[in-house]
């Protein structure tokens, strides 16, 4: 007497209980992808950037010209973080892959097609979001003579922008 799980065999010879194996396998290299990606972007996604105008000397404060003076000279400083925009973009690119699975594809085949789709979408977003967001970050002029108006990196990272006194603590 033979089991029946075992006489009902797809056409590629698998047993019915494996099927989706591929799709659950290739959804679970998705997630990975997009973990590793949402990593990556935070880590690659921050910098700084400081000029500081003027300093001390051995009696107080000296300007940006060398001179001392009482009052104390000014930090700028310039922080990428990254942004949450990136983020919910991935999570949505997941989430929405599921439903198009469902709704679009015909055969295994096809479900496979739109989830590696779905990789290449997720690792374009954040390496395409951390190359602009920190290229435009480091390109941007930083002079604190001139305009204190930058054009920030949105919706690729979000910036900071602080002026604070130099202390010496």
């Amino acid at each position: 007497m033979s089991d029946t799980v075992l006489e009902t065999r797809s056409p590629a010879g698998r047993s019915p209980l494996l099927y989706g194996a591929t799709l659950l396998s290739r959804f679970q290299r998705l997630l990975g992808w997009a973990t590793a990606m949402l990593v990556i972007y935070s880590v690659a996604s921050t910098g700084s950037r400081s000029i500081g105008v003027g300093g001390f000397s051995g009696d107080g404060f000296v300007d940006n010209a060398g001179q001392p003076t009482r009052v104390a000279p000014t930090s700028y400083e310039l922080t990428l973080h990254p942004s949450p925009i990136v983020y919910l973009a991935i999570i949505l690119a997941v989430l929405w892959t599921i439903p198009k699975v469902l709704r679009k594809a015909r055969t295994e085949a096809e479900a496979v097609r739109i989830i590696d789709r779905t990789v290449i979408i997720v690792v374009a977003i954040a390496l395409g979001s951390i190359v602009i967001g920190t290229g435009w970050f480091f390109a941007m002029p930083f002079d604190p003579s001139g305009s204190p108006y930058y054009l920030y990196p949105l919706p690729f990272g979000t910036v900071e922008f602080h002026i604070d006194p130099i202390s010496n603590h």
